[in-house]
C-alpha cells in the first residue's frame, strides 16, 4: 500500500507447491493456532477464505 493505493505485492512464495502438497496440507490442518501459520500460508488460507466462502442471505447470484 503506498500513496492511499490498495495495490497487492506480488512476492516470491517457495512454499506454495508444498502448502498443497498432501504432506504440507497435513501440517498446516494440524496447526491448532493460527499465529503457528507460516506468514504466506497464513495470508493465502485467509484470502482464499473470503473468495470461498458462501452464505445464502448474502448470495447476489444463485
Amino acid at each position: 500500500e503506498q500513496n492511499g493505493w490498495n495495490i497487492p505485492e506480488m512476492v516470491p512464495c517457495p512454499d506454495f507447491p508444498y502448502w498443497l502438497s498432501e504432506e504440507g496440507s497435513n501440517y498446516l490442518s494440524e496447526l491448532t493456532d493460527d499465529r503457528q501459520l507460516p506468514e504466506h500460508a497464513k495470508r493465502l488460507l485467509c484470502d482464499g477464505y473470503m473468495c470461498m466462502y458462501q452464505s445464502p442471505d448474502v448470495m447476489m447470484y444463485k
